[in-house]
């Protein structure tokens, strides 16, 4: 009985991680899907930032791009665009810090809270 527990146990809980691993998997940046569903954005944040797509464009087209940073999540501190990324998965904040130089990209950093 023991045995059948504890295998019971043990396909439960693959099933489980895979499923959440499935569920949280990174997915590729589209800006519609950045701008109008909050949720994709921890999975596509990733993506936008490992292929540099940001690196050396217009403020203009960020906000294109990632719209524009207003009341809510998303924020302009010191003259960066600060767009809300995500949760750690515990209990910090992520955030997609946007650096301007001569009104072009200069740094792009994905940051806890």
């Amino acid at each position: 009985m023991n045995r059948k527990l504890l295998l019971l146990s043990f396909v439960a809980i693959v099933a489980s991680v895979s499923v959440y691993a499935y569920r949280n998997r990174d997915i590729p940046f589209t800006s519609e899907g950045w701008k109008s569903d909050f949720s994709q954005r921890p999975r596509m944040v990733s993506d936008l930032v490992s292929n540099r797509m940001l690196d050396g464009v217009s403020r203009a087209h960020v906000e294109r791009m990632l719209g524009a940073p207003s009341n809510g999540p998303d924020s302009i501190i010191a003259g960066r665009y600060v767009y809300w990324a995500g949760t750690d998965g515990v209990i910090d904040d992520m955030w997609l810090e946007v650096t301007f130089e001569e009104d072009r990209v200069a740094d792009v950093r994905h940051v806890p809270d």
